[in-house]
């Protein structure tokens, strides 16, 4: 931290409004047009433009103190956690969820200054250390978090700040961009280069076999020996294995319906819905081929794929 910068209490620097109770928003609530009701989505996301849900004057009256604002910041706080975005002007008037922490900046801060130490690590792993829950992580009370320091510039030396970030997301945004221009051109490369050969085709479970681990996916430890395998696009480590072998690595779940597709061979161990693919004769099928075509085909794979929260692939697709 820079010298002559002030540390603040989170409470110092903005007011807190979690979002109601989850009795408050039951479905018989909701309207098919009124105000709007964000939701995670809209932080995950920083979008604000979908909205699933409505409510009508008397609710919103009701209601009124989680209305959110052009100038605040949304927080996601339960399974997907910390994802913030800043609420533009002229979005739909509406109020939050119970899944979202409003914060309203003070005049010292800037909320783009704000918005961007939030996803920072030393942010995250503050909010890591005060996070329960099992199953779904939820972030601890906001009296918890009120406590946590944040380092305050001047208001000069914050926009200084936020420019240069500013820069260096655009420019990283560009890389991103470029990136997927390079895939989607080596997959029509990919494409146009099967068709000038003669092929015949089978179906995949004549040609591999399906395995799936054994592990919850908060199985992974800090610093393990081996590489642990979830349905994140991430890859997390892990104290023991379970595999030892090459494999192709097909996520099985996903609750955006993000299925992905990794190759590895060594010594592994992976989450309960991870389909771990081994070819049976790799004389008939190269291991990098069947990447390639997986990877190609998680289109229509997630086109196929079931569930209404959370997205499953099942194994006899």
């Amino acid at each position: 931290m820079k010298k002559g910068w002030e540390m603040k209490r989170f409470e110092e620097l903005c007011r807190f409004i979690r979002g109601p109770f989850g009795g408050s928003l039951k479905k018989n609530c909701f309207v098919e047009s009124g105000y709007a009701v964000y939701e995670q989505q809209h932080a995950i996301y920083n979008q604000f433009e979908n909205i699933r849900y409505f409510i009508d004057d008397a609710k919103f009256d009701e209601m009124k103190r989680f209305e959110l604002l052009s100038g605040d910041l949304i927080m996601s706080c339960s399974g997907t956690m910390g994802k913030v975005a800043i609420v533009p002007e002229k979005i739909q008037r509406g109020i939050i969820n119970q899944a979202l922490l409003k914060l309203t900046p003070t005049n010292f801060l800037k909320v783009e200054y704000l918005s961007l130490w939030m996803i920072s690590n030393s942010f995250q792993e503050s909010l890591a250390k005060y996070t329960v829950g099992a199953a779904i992580k939820n972030v601890a009370s906001v009296k918890i978090l009120k406590k946590i320091k944040i380092p305050i510039p001047p208001l000069a030396e914050q926009e200084e700040i936020v420019e240069v970030l500013d820069k260096a997301f655009a420019a990283i945004d560009q890389a991103k961009a470029n990136l997927e221009q390079n895939i989607a051109n080596a997959k029509e490369l990919f494409q146009s280069k099967l068709q000038s050969f003669d092929y015949t085709e089978s179906s995949m479970g004549n040609l591999v076999n399906i395995k799936t681990g054994k592990l919850n996916s908060n199985a992974a430890v800090e610093d393990g020996e081996f590489r642990f395998f979830t349905c994140s696009r991430e890859v997390f480590q892990i104290d023991h294995y379970a595999f030892d072998c090459e494999a192709i690595l097909l996520a099985g779940n996903n609750a955006s319906g993000d299925f992905n597709v990794k190759h590895y061979k060594g010594k592994f161990n992976a989450y309960q819905r991870t389909y771990v693919i081994s070819i049976s004769d790799e004389d008939k099928l190269d291991y990098r081929y069947l990447y390639h075509q997986l990877t190609k085909g998680l289109i229509e794979l997630t086109s196929r794929s079931v569930g209404s929260k959370t997205k499953f692939l099942r194994i006899g697709m």
